[in-house]
């Protein structure tokens, strides 16, 4: 494993355990190359697999969640990311022949201010929450989520509007 890599992997794997308080994570994490903003917080076992992860300010990621931020992942402000949410940033192509899995996809994934992402639900590369969505536990999530929708399903679709936020809260 080359050194610019083993590093970052080694600070966020310690950043996972339920040893550290989460001073000592965010630390390690922001180390490995993260921006996060102060008031973030992640819970112990959520896996990072760096890329480029920006994280903004009253952000909650629940625990056993994986972040797999290699093409980009963006979280906005005031989102809450229930536990074992699954965040991917790279798929294959498939191939008409053996292997199946062809060549790696790169997108990136962006979650929209004041959002909530339920329990389980999975965001697929490319897409992007918009503001003050809730997304079911469980979804499946690919595409583009228009603001102020609660969506459910799999995959993921909208079930009805919801309304829109007075004001700023902070």
């Amino acid at each position: 494993m080359h050194p610019r890599t083993f590093w970052p992997r080694l600070l966020l794997g310690l950043q996972s355990l339920d040893i550290w308080p989460f001073a000592v994570r965010r630390a390690l994490i922001r180390t490995a190359g993260a921006t996060i903003a102060p008031s973030a917080t992640f819970a112990p076992g959520t896996a990072i697999v760096l890329g480029s992860l920006n994280v903004g300010e009253h952000v909650f990621v629940n625990r056993n969640c994986l972040l797999e931020a290699a093409a980009g992942i963006t979280i906005a402000d005031g989102v809450a990311i229930g536990p074992r949410v699954t965040i991917v940033t790279l798929s294959h192509e498939i191939q008409s022949a053996y292997p199946r899995a062809g060549p790696v996809r790169w997108q990136r994934v962006s979650i929209g201010r004041g959002s909530w992402v339920g329990a389980s639900a999975t965001i697929l590369p490319g897409t992007t929450i918009g503001d003050g969505c809730v997304v079911a536990a469980g979804a499946l999530v690919r595409g583009t989520l228009a603001p102020n929708g609660l969506y459910a399903g799999v995959p993921a679709v909208r079930i009805r509007d919801l309304p829109e936020p007075a004001a700023d809260p902070a």
